[in-house]
């Protein structure tokens, strides 16, 4: 909040002429309080063995179990917080696996993709298939190799539950006292900088 008082004298030594100085500094943290998703985050812990996305069918029912539970706990996290449905936006659910090759002390999170993390809960062993070969592409992004032939297991079932913040782009209208003709606009401030290290606006 305070970067404004120094930003022309920063700014004077790093030989920088021109600055930007956010609408609401002072409060800038709070605003993007207001403005993000509200999140709500569930993990379970359950190692397991995929063998290219195949495990056992009592495996899958227990999988498809524990989402559901995690999706019970996310839409009850939903409630607590009083936020009626379609008040604030809408209500997403995101699932994401940790999955690591069998023997490493380490994991990635891997997101499922947008439809198979609609439908882990009634079919996991489509969603557990397409989630290796996503871990494997990742892996070779991250570490610059895969090892496709390898056992891949899973560690931690994740899922966030959120509500989407309907309009991003307004700060909630002008300052009190310049909501008529006077109001200034809510754009960051350009501002440039003499060789003092006084600010003028522009």
């Amino acid at each position: 909040g305070a970067g404004p008082l120094h930003a022309g004298l920063i700014a004077r030594e790093l030989g920088i002429r021109r600055i930007f100085i956010p609408a609401v500094p002072g409060v800038l943290c709070a605003l993007g309080m207001l403005v993000a998703d509200l999140p709500a985050d569930f993990s379970r812990t359950f190692v397991v063995d995929l063998t290219r996305g195949v495990v056992s069918p009592t495996v899958l029912e227990e999988i498809s179990t524990i989402v559901s539970g995690l999706e019970a706990l996310g839409h009850r996290a939903v409630q607590v917080d009083q936020v009626t449905p379609g008040s604030r936006g809408a209500v997403y659910t995101r699932v994401s696996l940790d999955l690591r090759y069998k023997g490493q002390n380490y994991e990635i999170t891997v997101p499922l993709r947008e439809k198979a993390s609609a439908q882990i809960a009634t079919q996991p062993g489509l969603a557990l298939a397409e989630a290796v070969e996503d871990f494997h592409r990742l892996h070779e992004r991250v570490y610059g190799y895969a090892s496709r032939e390898a056992p891949v297991q899973m560690v931690t079932l994740r899922l966030g539950v959120g509500i989407e913040q309907p309009d991003r782009t307004s700060f909630g209208g002008a300052p009190a006292g310049r909501q008529n003709g006077g109001a200034e606009s809510h754009k960051p401030a350009l501002a440039s900088v003499n060789s003092l290290g006084a600010m003028h606006r522009r």
